[in-house]
């Protein structure tokens, strides 16, 4: 009996060495894993070390106060990661297989992510688990940032600039990426310019997104870099400005803020009758969109579910290149035209109803076999 309980021990240990090591290595740091594990950077420093010894590999050095994986360490934190994982995991499993109640699956994202790229996922979502209750928190970016890592939403999806870093908790995964435009009145003394540069803005008033947002700090590094961010005549604040997109609101002043692709092909069938121009903003860069999770808490089914809906609707239109609205192309020659996007982005739009099976027939947007030969 004796001799069995040592045995017990060190496998309990050991698959707790594991999960130090994968949350150092994710971390970068001891600090910071100990720090997310509720133990001295001590305590986390001797668990590797007597990893080290249980499969005779230096599997991490320091770099200062960085630490950084050996080729050996790669290895075994390929293999050992979705090990911990599936581990943290099994007790959800567990219970959704069981058929108990409902749970529920919380994620903290934007209005914009979630009025477009989460809306299919979402519908596809709640077809497949009728049993699991969706939870949305809806926020800035930095707000779902907190929120995640608070323990309030198991995932978070957002828009992140890589100017402010992220917690090392945090797992952070690219799913595509929003586009500046300008958008003004088809009376709008834009609609003279051939070519727009924030120089040419700050001369008129501007609609931007909240200051709290990642649009906002885009656009900020924008007006910023080109030495006119002091000169900006803001008529509105808001957080999701481009709900201001028609003839009356844009009497205010032009709206500059990021857009969701999706966002921006209904907003170009519906140029005409809002009495808008739609105008890309060359060397505004772009805004990135993540999803993130927590490392070292497993992700559930029903949450990797949803995740893997996401990334497939993904393909369609946040990862698809954004022709003419890459910040590097230029306008064609010709004055900005009324009542609708320009060329390039007209070719995108076809190809974002592609991408979905879709075409333009009559006026509307209807599946591509059912359009006449």
């Amino acid at each position: 009996m004796t001799s069995a309980s040592p045995r017990r021990y060190f496998k309990e240990l050991r698959f707790r060495q594991l999960r130090a090591f994968c949350l150092t290595a994710h971390a970068g740091s001891f600090a910071a894993a100990a720090d997310t594990l509720g133990m001295s950077r001590t305590a986390l420093w001797h668990q590797v070390r007597a990893l080290e010894g249980e499969f005779e590999a230096d599997l991490v050095r320091l770099r200062g106060r960085r630490v950084e994986l050996t080729a050996e360490g790669q290895l075994l934190f390929d293999l050992a990661a979705p090990v911990v994982e599936g581990f943290d995991a099994i007790k959800d499993l567990f219970a959704e297989r069981r058929n108990r109640a409902p749970r529920t699956l919380s994620i903290a994202t934007t209005a914009s992510l979630l009025s477009n790229e989460l809306r299919q996922a979402l519908i596809g979502f709640q077809g497949s688990h009728p049993h699991v209750r969706v939870r949305f928190l809806e926020g800035p970016s930095r707000e779902c940032v907190r929120r995640l890592e608070a323990g309030e939403a198991e995932l978070a999806f957002f828009g992140h600039l890589g100017l402010d870093p992220m917690p090392p908790r945090l797992h952070l995964s690219p799913i595509g990426r929003y586009p500046v435009v300008v958008v003004h009145a088809e009376t709008s003394p834009l609609a003279e310019v051939r070519r727009l540069d924030a120089r040419e803005l700050v001369k008129h008033s501007l609609i931007l997104p909240a200051p709290d947002t990642s649009a906002r700090h885009i656009l900020d590094g924008f007006f910023t870099k080109a030495g006119v961010n002091g000169r900006l005549r803001i008529a509105l604040e808001a957080q999701n400005a481009i709900q201001f997109a028609h003839a009356d609101a844009l009497k205010l002043g032009s709206i500059v803020t990021t857009i969701s692709p999706l966002r921006l092909l209904e907003l170009e069938r519906q140029a005409k009758s809002l009495g808008v121009v739609i105008r890309e903003m060359p060397g505004a860069g772009h805004e990135e969109i993540h999803c993130a999770r927590r490392v070292g808490h497993g992700i559930s089914p029903a949450a990797a579910d949803f995740l893997k809906l996401v990334l497939n609707d993904a393909k369609g239109f946040l990862r698809r290149p954004l022709q003419g609205l890459n910040g590097q192309a230029k306008l064609p020659r010709t004055r900005a035209r009324s009542g609708g996007i320009l060329p390039p982005a007209r070719a995108r739009a076809k190809n974002l109803l592609a991408a979905r099976g879709e075409r333009a027939f009559g006026g509307r947007r209807v599946p591509a076999h059912d359009v006449p030969a």
